[in-house]
């Protein structure tokens, strides 16, 4: 049986034994490797890792030995050597992160067999800040290496060049989209300011489709986007109270609001509408198994000769006569420990463009 509709955490031993019934050979997407010992263990996690994440991503099994067709022949495991399981995942970790430039946020598990050993299991999601290389020489050496197939193999010249270029041009679409969209939204919305917020999945512009199914089942119960979506070319979209919503066929969420008549903008309340839409994107993503890093965005249109309130009836004493957009830069999300203080910093050039002398390091109720 494949794992590869088997989410990573719930992978288990009879999973593992699974792989040997069912000879699930090698692929672009698995490798599997017996016990290993010193320079050779490091050497193989590092190109296994540095391979995949310059392809497609994949999964590592260490503890289980293949034959010469790339089958698993059987599942010996790794010793631990008085180590415990903890500190093993953590020396491999280290060695991932020594050696493999730039960094890649692998996911480690160890799966415990009978006779004290174990087999561990990393996984390796795509990377988009590719190609990715193995220091060697203390850096004087570098390695690049891609999954092809069942085998990794050193890349070429052109590979390589090509994968700055594609790296470089993924920005811009991402970029380019937010304010293609952005523009759309307020031309057909001139009359009060509008608040727009954006997820997008780094994943969105390849061959990416979500499950309309399986995302109205993972969008129930949520405080900010739950609510009845209709389906349409595009994708799905909601009418909510305040706010319009719309999840797109390639995984981009949008939501925005110009229902104010006011002469104010209420910047905190639309921070903290932003800190629950990144959170509960998160978790719509985390169920539809998109694992790709996320980049979000909060613009704000009309905004010319506006004042700002923080929580009433503090307000800025700017208005700003000429300036009609706030778009600061997006930030780019994986856990949702992160959420509250990445969503607070993407605020603070904001703030400030009302006056408000706040930085990076703020504390939100100082300003409260």
């Amino acid at each position: 049986m494949s794992l590869k509709n088997v989410s990573f955490n719930k992978i288990d031993k009879q999973d593992i034994k699974n792989l040997i019934k069912d000879q699930e050979p090698e692929s672009k997407h698995l490798e599997y490797k017996g016990e290993l010992e010193g320079k050779e263990e490091k050497s193989a996690i590092n190109k296994a890792i540095c391979g995949f994440s310059n392809a497609n991503g994949g999964l590592f099994i260490y503890g289980i030995d293949e034959d010469e067709n790339q089958k698993p022949t059987v599942i010996n495991g790794i010793s631990l050597d008085g180590t415990s399981l903890d500190e093993k995942k953590r020396s491999i970790l280290s060695t991932i992160e020594a050696n493999i430039e730039p960094r890649v946020d692998v996911g480690i598990k160890g799966i415990e067999l009978d006779d004290d050993k174990v087999v561990i299991l990393i996984k390796v999601p795509k990377s988009w800040n590719a190609p990715h290389c193995i220091k060697k020489n203390n850096g004087k050496i570098r390695s690049f290496y891609i999954r092809r197939d069942g085998s990794t193999n050193p890349m070429e010249f052109e590979e390589i060049k090509n994968m700055f270029d594609l790296n470089g041009k993924l920005h811009e679409k991402i970029n380019s989209y937010r304010d293609e969209r952005v523009q759309n939204i307020t031309s057909k919305n001139e009359s009060n300011y509008n608040v727009i917020f954006h997820a997008i999945p780094f994943d969105a512009f390849s061959k990416s489709r979500i499950d309309f199914r399986k995302a109205r089942i993972a969008l129930r119960g949520k405080e900010f986007l739950s609510g009845f979506y209709f389906s349409d070319f595009d994708g799905l979209w909601g009418d909510g109270y305040l706010f319009k919503k719309k999840l797109f066929r390639n995984g981009i969420f949008e939501a925005f609001y110009n229902e104010h008549d006011y002469d104010v903008v209420y910047v905190h309340d639309s921070k903290d509408k932003f800190e629950k839409f990144v959170t509960e994107c998160l978790e719509v993503y985390e169920e539809l198994n998109i694992s790709c890093p996320v980049v979000f965005f909060v613009t704000f249109t009309n905004i010319k000769g506006l004042e700002m309130a923080v929580n009433p009836p503090k307000r800025s004493k700017n208005r700003d006569p000429e300036r009609d957009i706030l778009d600061p830069a997006g930030i780019i999300i994986k856990e949702k420990d992160q959420v509250k203080s990445e969503v607070y910093n993407v605020f603070v050039p904001i703030y400030n463009h009302y006056g408000f002398e706040v930085d990076y390091d703020f504390e939100q109720s100082e300003i409260e």
